[in-house]
């Protein structure tokens, strides 16, 4: 056929004309399926499963808000918030999330596509600036270089900015080079792109504001005009209101900040700014992310090597460079960290115009056996740290996700059949992801008052506590009518280390029978089998449909496949430390009985039975059945 012909001819043409940028993705695509093999390709950090909810939360219910929440930011705000990070990054992985499901794989989608695109900017930028090599070799050292390379197949943010910041900077180098009126208003928008996924993001303002200045007298006033009027509507008509009721992250200077001390805030930022030089001239304690922050540091400095070296464009992209680099540095100052790895991440989105000088200040040397020995060495650097920063970052995520699977099994296994709404937890970040709606309260509260102060805004369905202390502290002021929910243990000892406790009126099996005129029965509590011998746990939930003058005693059977009664146990409700004249009308009473199983029960299937008398006369006022349960043998 000859327009299929021709139409293959066209391609191969098109793709032999622009065979250096199908090479340098090749060189992409290699290394991303490098990182893939090398690294833990699942959703496994903290901050990659907060996108995560928040991205499903947007495609599924049309919302911003999260699933995870700090006790501060509750009682600060109210409920329900969104995340602590900026909006636009779960915006874009809504778009892999509606198309494919929340997977892992698309999930990661975003950081994959920017790590490719990036690879071809970086092609383009160091030919532009440069040549061919240097851009070849730029593409090399961008895929080798640690953080870029291990961040390749994660959920996490960076590489998006990465991309980001590419774009704008390209945008950048083609407005000092050939100034178009429509440049103006892409940095602007780039600009509130970058900001609306992380305000840092700011640190390449004043590049944009040098570019304006550098522009033609004649469009310079317009060029200006254009990029101040859509960048404040953007920050005013975008960014703000998607930023708007953003969650409250704990941190010290943020607390400085808001005691409003203008001693303590310069001398916390002081200490902050000492804090960040330290990581820099300190010994290498941490391997290999010490080593790692060193050679960050050689490129900033052989960026300044660049601004004194080179001429015109070259010289103006280092000083891009330096600038966006010191102004980041003040930023993490600011916004303090003392997470010395969190420090690079954020370092990251200014680093490759410094990987493309870098490599431009080795093609300038002479003579040729010089350049090729320095790029040797510096792919080999590059590679030995990625290597060793590979390994612990891929078991830093596989402790994270083995860990908190662990915890999210635990919790779905022991609280799930409540179907509670909101569960106050400690990091449990993959229950929310797997088992959602559920919300989750992740960081135990610094006080009674402060869990008082949170039920004002949410009620809690569950808790979870890791010793017996604290989950006898939570009943005791459930029982006091400190804390509301009226709270009841699941289990008696430790599972997996973990104690679980659940709101009054929550169970496992509805019941909803009325036993008499004044008393329901909501629901059960029980296992489904058990052993003869042993405990056997059982909880009613009561409801008093009136105010109730009567004093009822319960009974509780076990009766066989013949219809004979097998065991029995009589009692008032609550260990009979709460009568029923005491219920009033509409009053939910969680009743938690102690059974203990006949050792010398026949192993089969024996019916549960509840029944309601009057103590006054004995006479009974209805019963039930409350499920079916398996006995077995016990064991010698």
């Amino acid at each position: 056929m000859p327009g299929l012909s021709k139409l293959a001819q066209s391609a191969q043409d098109w793709l032999l004309a622009r065979k250096d940028y199908m090479a340098a993705l090749s060189i992409t695509a290699v290394a991303l399926v490098l990182s893939y093999w090398m690294g833990f390709p699942r959703i496994a950090w903290s901050d990659e499963v907060l996108y995560a909810v928040v991205a499903r939360n947007l495609v599924e219910h049309g919302s911003l808000q999260t699933t995870l929440y700090y006790p501060e930011a509750i009682v600060r705000g109210g409920y329900p918030l969104r995340d602590v990070h900026m909006p636009g990054y779960m915006l874009l992985l809504a778009l892999p999330v509606a198309l494919f499901g929340p997977t892992d794989a698309a999930l990661m989608l975003p950081s994959r596509i920017a790590f490719l695109l990036s690879g071809l900017l970086i092609y383009w930028l160091g030919k532009r600036l440069f040549s061919p090599a240097v851009g070849f070799a730029s593409v090399v050292a961008f895929c080798a270089y640690p953080v870029f390379f291990n961040y390749a197949n994660t959920a996490m943010v960076e590489l998006t900015l990465v991309l980001i910041a590419l774009l704008y900077f390209g945008v950048w180098v083609a407005a000092l080079d050939g100034p178009r009126l429509y440049q103006s208003l892409v940095l602007a928008v780039l600009l509130a792109m970058g900001i609306l996924v992380r305000e840092t993001f700011f640190v390449f303002l004043p590049a944009a504001l040098y570019a304006l200045w550098r522009w033609p007298g004649a469009t310079r006033r317009r060029a200006s005009l254009l990029f101040v009027a859509s960048f404040l509507v953007l920050l005013v008509g975008v960014v703000y209101p998607l930023s708007e009721g953003r969650s409250y992250y704990p941190n010290s200077f943020s607390n400085v900040v808001d005691r409003g001390d203008l001693r303590l805030i310069a001398s916390g930022f002081l200490g902050n700014f000492g804090l960040q030089a330290s990581r820099y001239v300190n010994g290498f304690d941490n391997f290999p992310e010490d080593q790692v922050r060193l050679i960050q540091s050689i490129i900033v400095i052989l960026g300044l090597v660049a601004l004194l070296r080179f001429r015109k464009k070259q010289r103006e992209a280092a000083g891009y460079f330096l600038l966006a680099s010191l102004v980041a540095w003040l930023f993490l100052s600011i916004f303090f960290t003392s997470n010395g790895w969190r420090g690079l991440r954020h370092l990251m989105m200014t680093l490759p115009p410094g990987l493309i000088l870098l490599n431009g200040l080795v093609f300038s040397l002479r003579p040729k056996w010089v350049r090729i020995s320095l790029l040797g060495a510096q792919l080999a650097l590059f590679c030995v740290f990625t290597w060793f920063t590979a390994q612990a970052l891929t078991a830093d995520r596989a402790d994270h996700y083995r860990e908190d699977y662990a915890e999210a099994r635990i919790l779905a296994e022991n609280i799930a059949a409540y179907h509670p709404h909101m569960v106050l937890a400690y990091r449990p970040w993959l229950y929310a992801l797997q088992f959602f709606p559920v919300n989750v309260i992740y960081r135990w509260p610094d006080s009674l008052e402060t869990l008082q102060r949170i039920q004002q805004h949410v009620v809690i369905d569950a808790i979870v506590v890791d010793n017996p202390v604290q989950r006898d502290q939570i009943i005791q002021a459930s029982q006091a009518g400190l804390i509301a929910g009226k709270f009841r243990p699941v289990n008696r000892e430790t599972v997996e280390g973990y104690f679980f406790l659940v709101r009054g009126d929550l169970f496992k099996e509805a019941m909803d029978a009325a036993l008499g005129s004044d008393l329901t029965l909501l629901g059960v509590d029980t296992l489904t089998a058990a052993r003869a011998g042993d405990p056997l746990p059982l909880t009613l939930v009561w409801k008093a449909r009136s105010d109730i003058s009567a004093d009822y005693a319960l009974a509780v059977r076990l009766v066989d496949a013949q219809g004979q009664e097998a065991q029995y146990w009589l009692g008032r409700p609550v260990l009979s430390s709460y009568p029923t004249t005491e219920w009033q009308r509409g009053e939910v009473v969680p009743d938690t009985w102690d059974i203990a199983l006949d050792p010398s029960l026949s192993p089969g299937e024996y019916k549960l039975e509840v029944e309601a008398f009057r103590t006054s006369d004995g006479q009974s006022v209805g019963k039930t059945s409350i499920g079916d349960i398996l006995i077995d043998s016990r064991r010698q």
